[in-house]
Parts: C-alpha cells; structure tokens; sequence
C-alpha cells in the first residue's frame, strides 16, 4: 500500500509554499533471481523466491519567496528506506539450505538553498549552497550447511556495517543571451564529502574458529567541477548545441564488507563529459528531430569487483574498486513523423563504444582495451501507430513497437565472478486502445514472437 498528501499556502504573488509527505511498504514473492512458482517454461535454481519487504516515506518541504527580479527557493528533505531480503545465496536446488538474510535501513536528510536572478534582459545568474547527511545501517546473518568450501558449515550470526555520509556544496551558474539567437552559459560547484565505515562481525566454522571483530574506517574528498555550453538557432525551429561538464562521485567502503579487513575503502570518480547536438522541428511540427555525439572521459572508474578475505584466494567477497582511466563514446538520435492525420512512425537509435583504457583489477590482470560489461555496444526502437476514428463508437488507436538491444558482457570479470557473452535480442510489442469520452480500453501483446531472452548471466 502507499500515500501521499500535499499542503499548498500562496497567500500571495511572492510566497508559494508547497509540503508533500509519502510513504509506501510492499511485502510478498521478489521475482529476481527465478521465475514464479508452477511454470515449467524455465529453469529455477534456486531452493524458494526472495520473500522480500520494503519500505520507504519521507517528506519535503519547498519555499519560493520572490523580491523583484529574484527568487529564493528552500527545499528540506526528509527520506527513509528500510528492506529486510532473504535469499538461497547457491541458487542450486541440488544443495543444501544456504540461506542470508539481509536488512537494511536507510535514512537521509537534505537542506539546499538556492537564490537567482536576472540582470538586465540578456543575463540570468543562480547560486546556491546544499548539505546532506546520510545514516545507513546493514546487517546480515549466513547460513552455509551445504557449500564446499565449508564442509563443517558456516554460520555469521551477524555482520554488521553502519555508514555515515555527509557533505555540502556551493555553486553557480551564469546564462548570457547578447543577441536572440544565442545564448553562452558557465558554471561550478565546489562539493566536499566524508564518510565513516564502522564494521562488526560474528561468525564460526563449528569444530575449527569463532571470530569476533570489528573495525572502522574514514574517508573524505572534495572536488571543483566547472560546466560550459553554447546555444545556437539556426532557425527558429533548429537548435545547435555543444556541453562540456565535469562530473564527480565520492569515494566511500563497500556495503556490507565480509569482514573488518575488507572494509576497505574506495576512491572518488571524476569524468568529463563532451556532447554536441542538434535538435529542432520541420514541416510545422510534423517532423521532429534530434541527434547528439558524446565523449566521456573517466579517471578513477568505481567499479563492482572481487576482493579475497585475509588474502585467502579460496575466500572470495564482492567490493568496489578503481579503474585508472575509461572512456565512453557515440551518439544517439531520435526521430518522429506524422504522416497524416491517422498515422504517425517513429524510430531512435543509439551507439556506445565504451572501453577501460588503463585497469588493472584486484588479481592484477591488465583489463585495459576491455568492453565495460553490460554496456550494449547498439540500441534501436522502432514504432507506428495508426489513430482511427469510428463513427460512433469511439477512437481506435493501432501501436506496434520493435525493438533490438545488442550483445554485452556480463559479469566483472574477476575471479569466481566470471565474465559471460550475453547474446542481442529483439522484442515486438503490439498494442490496441478503444477510447470513447472518458473511457479506454486497452488490449496489448508483449514480446509477440514469445523469444527467450537472457539478460543477466551469473556464474
């Protein structure tokens, strides 16, 4: 079930003052890992479905206050997440009970303030400053009766990381239109960040070791990132562009570490991000367009990886760790045309060559010239629909949509998390909706050709 309810007080032109609050809690079967129960069209290994639970609520607050060409904007933000999700951590029905149970809890609040304006016709400025904290507690308990590895068993009656994070930042931006038809903006933020990893764990190979540890760790960064572009019309329907941004993501620990000596932390991303477009609208709007090239450069890449519990190459744990340097590249376009008055077709296609330059993994493989894993190297859509109008009866409106997302890598890679081919595949989708007044029905088919599609491959 779920909720929300919304407060709005304008006593006048100047104050607008909006509260929201919602919350939502869901419990019952997870599809992911397997299939529902009682199909015989697939392949399920995995002992039972994740019986999982959720729930999330929060609340915001926005007040906007005008004084002549410049406006004050507050937004305060409250958030809380919390999931309990218990899994058959084989996936194999020819094992034994090896269950995990995980709970998490998440809360997060957030204050910014933002205060622009507009000098003369042809300059408008913004500036502003946000803060955040954020608390996150996981824990989780392991039963391993039935793994090779532990012929004993293992059970971690507990595990045990709480995650603090918190930050401000302060930025700007300037937007200059000297003439009607062009437009040159600029802006930076400077953001600075920490976090603290405390960490416990209780676990024991019955017969051969209990351990009881815990174990901390602090983390802070900080960064400047400037941002640029132009704006072009070339008519007053066709728009050129070009960006350039810096992009920033904070180092931090790994959630839920197997172990104090896996608490290890992680270093900060960065990426400089280069696009140019054109975009625009022909023949009174009946056909409209856009395309756009991009380059983006990263150092320092957070990637999902394999580290080894005390060095112990038999004691894999999942981590994140650092590329040296990666890039993405390609373009993407779109475009849709009204035919007639019934009938209109439209189609999007995308292509993106990404690729780690410098890598070398947790194991000391050289991974540079590699393909990023589950990054489809083409992507296409294709639609039409047809609008029918049926005398007395209604509106009939007739949609098919094709679809291709090709081949990727799954997997990271490294070690027991081996990486798999994943083959391309096409869905066609139909669709009918039959609307009369304030009525609709709608009738579709998903993936018509009913094809067998794999998207993920785990080891």
């Amino acid at each position: 079930f779920s909720g929300r309810a919304a407060l709005r007080y304008a006593p006048d032109d100047r104050l607008d003052i909006n509260f929201a609050v919602d919350g939502s809690y869901r419990t019952g079967l997870d599809g992911f890992p397997g299939v529902p129960r009682g199909t015989e069209a697939y392949i399920v290994r995995s002992e039972f479905q994740i019986d999982s639970e959720y729930a999330n609520y929060g609340g915001t607050l926005n007040i906007d206050y005008g004084i002549g060409n410049t406006d004050l904007t507050s937004i305060s933000a409250i958030r809380h997440v919390s999931t309990f999700l218990p899994f058959d951590f084989d996936g194999s029905p020819e094992r034994g009970p090896n269950f995990q149970d995980i709970r998490s809890e998440q809360t997060l609040y957030s204050q910014e303030l933002r205060l622009a304006g507009q000098l003369g016709k042809n300059l408008n400025w913004l500036v502003g400053a946000y803060g955040f904290k954020e608390d996150a507690l996981s824990d989780r308990s392991i039963q391993f009766l039935d793994i090779d590895a532990f012929p004993s068993g293992l059970t971690v009656d507990a595990q045990r990381q709480a995650l603090e994070r918190k930050g401000f930042a302060f930025f700007g931006d300037l937007q200059w239109r000297p003439v009607d038809w062009f437009e040159i903006s600029g802006g930076v933020r400077y953001a600075d960040e920490s976090v603290d990893s405390d960490v416990e764990l209780d676990f024991s190979l019955p017969g051969i070791v209990s351990v009881q540890e815990s174990g901390s760790g602090s983390l802070s960064d900080s960064n400047v990132s400037p941002t640029a572009s132009i704006r072009v019309n070339l008519t007053n329907d066709v728009t050129a562009y070009a960006r350039y941004a810096r992009g920033f993501r904070a180092g931090g620990f790994p959630l839920a570490p197997a172990s104090a000596s896996t608490n290890i932390s992680f270093g900060p991303e960065t990426s400089d991000n280069y696009e140019i477009g054109l975009k625009g609208s022909l023949d009174d709007g009946d056909l409209t367009f856009d395309v756009s090239f991009f380059q983006i450069d990263i150092k320092d890449q957070q990637l999902s990886t394999i580290v080894f519990l005390n060095g112990d190459p038999n004691l894999p744990v999942a981590s994140v760790g650092n590329a040296g340097e990666s890039r993405s590249r390609g373009f993407e376009a779109n475009i849709n045309a009204r035919m007639s008055e019934i009938f209109e077709i439209g189609s999007s296609f995308g292509h993106t060559d990404a690729m780690y330059r410098e890598y070398f993994d947790t194991v000391g493989a050289d991974r540079s010239g590699e393909r990023f894993p589950y990054v489809p190297k083409w992507t296409s859509q294709v639609y039409a629909r047809a609008t029918l109008p049926l005398a007395d009866i209604g509106e009939l409106s007739l949609a098919a949509e094709y679809r291709y997302v090709g081949d990727i890598l799954s997997g990271s890679g490294v070690d027991v998390d081996q990486q798999f081919a994943v083959d391309s595949y096409n869905i066609v989708d139909l669709s009918a909706s039959l609307t009369r007044d304030k009525l609709r029905l709608d009738v579709f088919v998903d993936n018509v050709a009913n094809e067998f599609i794999e998207t993920r491959v785990f080891n």
